[in-house]
């Protein structure tokens, strides 16, 4: 899903040499997620890391989540962390209603 999204535009990918582009990376339960942080974005990376809770049985864990942006003001950058941690509530909520 994150290679189709790179290919679309959808997401934007960090340039590391001219053949090394960055877009995410996975070590045992940690997930980094690269991008521009548009809200089209941040729309698609919720998606991609609802899809991949439900594929693992994985379940973000808001406390040692966090979300970082470059070169947004600070309003902009509170109110998406705030969407972010209402959705991974959401999920958390989800989750243990589908275990009843």
């Amino acid at each position: 899903m994150i290679i189709d999204l790179k290919r679309e535009g959808t997401i934007k990918v960090i340039k590391i040499v001219d053949l090394v582009n960055l877009s995410h990376l996975l070590f045992a339960d940690n997930i980094m997620l690269f991008g521009a942080g548009t809200i089209q974005e941040m729309s698609k990376f919720k998606e991609i890391l609802y899809l991949y809770c439900k594929a693992t049985s994985m379940e973000v864990n808001v406390q040692k989540s966090s979300l970082l942006f470059n070169a947004l003001k600070e309003d902009f950058e509170r109110k998406k962390k705030n969407s972010f941690k209402k959705y991974v509530l959401y999920l958390q909520k989800q989750k243990k209603e589908n275990c009843k």
